[in-house]
């Protein structure tokens, strides 16, 4: 049976589709892990440590504590904000509409509050609780705190969705991968005959492989570009749903990298794909080509 050019032709575009498809799942999964990181990176800028003055500190006395908190550069980035309790007052009523007054008189039950930011390294729970303790040992402070809700229970989730979604999509590619494979072997078998062939009349291996493996890298670029436009309309459809998450899943880096990223990928599976089928088939004996 004869391999037709229309058949031919119909196997490539099938090749084409299962690299672009293989391309829209590497971009997918670069997004999904580079968002996931910008905002887990979002959560732990936004993670501080809270100190609360004892009321017995005097004017004096809370500068130079203050002062003193700043200091700690061992640990202590050069973001340092001292709100009053009369600031933090005011906030609770403007937010809850509940007068405390009416209760405790003329008492201000909130504590003077110095927001202290973190070195990057420290962000993690082990060294918010050893900088906690340090600084409750510290003259004239009332209480330390920090967010140890987001430290046990949003980090962690975020790094186990980024692990999930990494061995998800890496088992998508494998079976992309080998449909890949599986058209390339009918391509390539059907021209098994000439490439024997080939063989015998004394052309190198080199010279046979040669416009299989350009071909295939031009398979793999159509692909490539392909997966890359049709991710770009899903993204650019997402974005105009969901503007917040325009930050995480679309920047100017970010697509340059998927861009390289998707066309390098590409192009090395159809090429191991195709060199792969090629020598099997070029190790061949003529009585066994049928």
């Amino acid at each position: 049976m004869r391999y037709s050019k229309g058949r031919a032709q119909a196997t490539n575009q099938i090749i084409v589709i299962s690299i672009a498809c293989l391309s829209v799942v590497v971009s997918l999964l670069f997004q999904m892990l580079s968002g996931a990181y910008t905002w887990g990176e979002s959560i732990q800028a936004q993670m501080k440590v809270y100190v609360y003055l004892d009321d017995s500190l005097q004017t004096n006395q809370i500068d130079s504590t203050v002062l003193v908190l700043k200091n700690r550069k061992e640990f202590i980035a050069s973001s340092a904000q001292l709100v009053d309790k009369q600031s933090i007052a005011k906030d609770f009523l403007n937010t809850t509409h509940e007068n405390f007054d009416e209760l405790l008189g003329d008492v201000n039950p909130f504590k003077n509050l110095l927001i202290l930011q973190t070195k990057p390294e420290f962000r993690n729970k082990a060294s918010f609780e050893k900088i906690a303790t340090s600084l409750r040992s510290s003259p004239g402070i009332y209480e330390v705190t920090y967010p140890e809700n987001y430290l046990e229970l949003i980090i962690p989730k975020i790094k186990v969705i980024s692990s999930a979604a990494l061995i998800f999509v890496l088992l998508i590619a494998l079976i992309v991968y080998f449909q890949i494979s599986n058209y390339t072997k009918l391509h390539i078998h059907a021209n098994r005959t000439m490439i024997k062939s080939m063989q015998l009349l004394g052309s190198t291996n080199g010279f046979i492989k040669k416009p299989y493996l350009l071909k295939s890298v031009i398979l793999g670029l159509f692909g490539s570009l392909l997966g890359y436009l049709i991710t770009n309309v899903f993204y650019f459809y997402i974005n105009n749903q969901i503007p917040e998450l325009t930050s995480y899943i679309f920047n100017v880096t970010n697509q340059l990298i998927i861009l390289v990223g998707t066309m390098t990928i590409a192009i090395l599976f159809s090429l191991v794909s195709t060199l792969l089928t090629l020598n099997k088939y070029l190790k061949l004996s003529a009585s066994n080509l049928y």
